[in-house]
This record gives structure tokens, C-alpha cells and sequence, in this order.
């Protein structure tokens, strides 16, 4: 039986560990698959090897600590390499920088015909591309490498509250916390700008400003994606490049206000105390 037991705990855990859980909608949110049952579980693994009373047995035990069970998560169920390339990128302004000027100059390239539209559509989602880089490792950086930043992501952030947490999985739910955070940054869809004007606001207090013409980007963004540059009309959306130089523009604005706001000028004052 401690064998089986040692399976099943290696799989599963109570939802109360780490499963999000919002009361408006009735209780846990499975994001991550289930809710499992126990001896459902240990009859598909063992059922036909270990008799059906010993089975039995153990259900009944896991059943005493929860009717439901939740996967346990494991390093695969986020990208490790994109997380790690993530934490490397400590230049998202430069980096941002770089993918702007290249696109500038891809702009510049000579396109006859057609196929001038197409290499502009591809150039504009490129920009917004750019940006959702550049606002997520910015944020990702900032918010796992200090922890009152990361105490107050946990705080704002939906996911983690009205989380349920057993004092004795307190310990385990304490080391692995930056793993279970880190996924959910990961998975954020970045291009949300709305949340993403929340999430900055209340995490490293940094004001975007007026985010309308960024939103309205990305829907355009999300026509040349995902409907091939159709508008839902059927009209196929033609993009200048003004609009492309406007929205290269408009990002390298964002990053220096993120910028001045993370790295603030030192005042320097005169001999008689009064700042210049």
C-alpha cells in the first residue's frame, strides 16, 4: 500500500495547496486538469495487479483528507527555456531597442506590388511583438528578483488569492511558490493591456499613461494574426507605413516612460539646497 500511496501522492494533491478557488464561481478553478478521484486514479493504475479491498483501503484514507484532487505541477507544465530566457534579458530596453531599429529597417526595403501589404502587416505585428517582450521581461525581472515586489504580485494578482493552504502544506506551498508564480507569468497573455496597466500600476507603482492607442494596435494586431488581415467585416486591413513608424514611435515612448520610472534621475542640488 505504500507503495501505491507514494504513486498517487507523486501525482496528485489536495486543491487546497495551490488550486485557484474563487467562491463566485462555485469554488475551485481547475486550471490544471480535475478534479481527480482517488480510487478512480488507483483503479486505472493498479486495478487488476493489487486487490480491489486493498484499494479500497487507500481511498478511503485519501478520500478522509480530500473527495478531490488536483495534478501536482511539475517543471514541464511551464516553459523552463522561455522563463529562463526571460530572466537573462536584463537589457529589455536595449533589447526592445534592437527588434525597433530592425524593423525600421525592414520598413525601408523595397516592395513592389501587393506584397507591400503583407511585408507591412508582418512589420506592425512584429511592433507589437516587441512591446509584449519587452513589458513582460521587464515585469518578470523586476517582480522575481525582489521579494517585496513578488510579495505584492501575490497580493495583486487574482490567481493567488482567496487560495487555501493547509498549515501542513505551508512549508512545501513556501519553497515551491516562485515556481507556481513564475508559470502564471509565463502564461499571461501579455498583449491584455488592460492588465497589464494594472498589474504595473499596482506591482512597481509605474503610471503607463494613456494606453488607447496601444489597444487599439493590438486589435489590429489581432486581425492581421488571426484573421490573415481581415477585418470582421471581410475588408482586408491595408497598413501604412506612417502607421507603422506612429506605432515604433509609440513603443520607444512607453519603454523611456517604464525606463525613467525604474531608473529615476538623481536630484542634484546647488550649495544652497535648492535643486537646479
Amino acid at each position: 500500500m505504500r507503495i501505491m500511496e507514494a504513486w498517487f501522492r507523486a501525482r496528485y494533491e489536495d486543491p487546497a495547496f495551490r488550486t485557484p478557488y474563487e467562491s463566485a464561481e462555485g469554488g475551485y478553478i481547475w486550471i490544471s486538469g480535475g478534479p481527480y478521484d482517488a480510487r478512480e486514479q488507483l483503479e486505472v493504475e493498479f486495478g487488476g495487479t493489487v486487490p480491489d479491498e486493498v484499494i479500497g483501503q487507500l481511498a478511503e484514507k485519501l478520500n478522509g483528507e480530500s473527495l478531490e484532487w488536483a495534478p501536482v505541477p511539475s517543471p514541464d507544465d511551464y516553459d523552463l527555456e522561455l522563463y529562463d530566457a526571460v530572466r537573462e534579458n536584463d537589457r529589455e530596453t536595449a533589447t526592445l531597442g534592437d527588434a525597433l531599429n530592425a524593423i525600421s529597417s525592414l520598413l525601408t526595403v523595397n516592395i513592389a506590388g501587393p506584397e507591400v501589404y503583407v511585408h507591412r502587416r508582418l512589420l506592425f505585428a512584429n511592433v507589437i511583438a516587441a512591446i509584449e517582450t519587452f513589458l513582460s521581461d521587464t515585469f518578470i525581472n523586476r517582480v522575481m528578483g525582489n521579494d517585496i515586489l513578488f510579495q505584492r504580485y501575490l497580493d495583486t494578482e487574482k490567481a493567488f488569492q482567496e487560495r487555501k493552504c493547509p498549515l501542513k502544506d505551508a512549508l512545501r506551498m513556501a519553497a515551491e511558490i516562485k515556481a507556481v508564480a513564475a508559470k502564471e507569468l509565463i502564461e499571461m497573455v501579455w498583449h491584455n493591456i488592460a492588465k497589464v496597466k494594472t498589474l504595473y500600476a499596482d506591482v512597481l507603482h509605474i503610471d503607463l499613461g494613456d494606453i488607447g492607442p496601444l489597444a487599439k494596435a493590438i486589435n489590429i494586431r489581432h486581425d492581421i494574426v488571426h484573421r490573415n488581415g481581415r477585418q470582421k467585416d471581410g475588408t482586408e486591413r491595408e497598413i501604412s507605413a506612417t502607421e507603422i513608424t506612429d506605432l515604433i514611435g509609440l513603443a520607444r515612448g512607453l519603454a523611456i516612460r517604464i525606463d525613467m520610472a525604474l531608473n529615476p534621475s538623481p536630484v542634484i542640488e546647488d550649495p544652497e539646497g535648492a535643486p537646479f
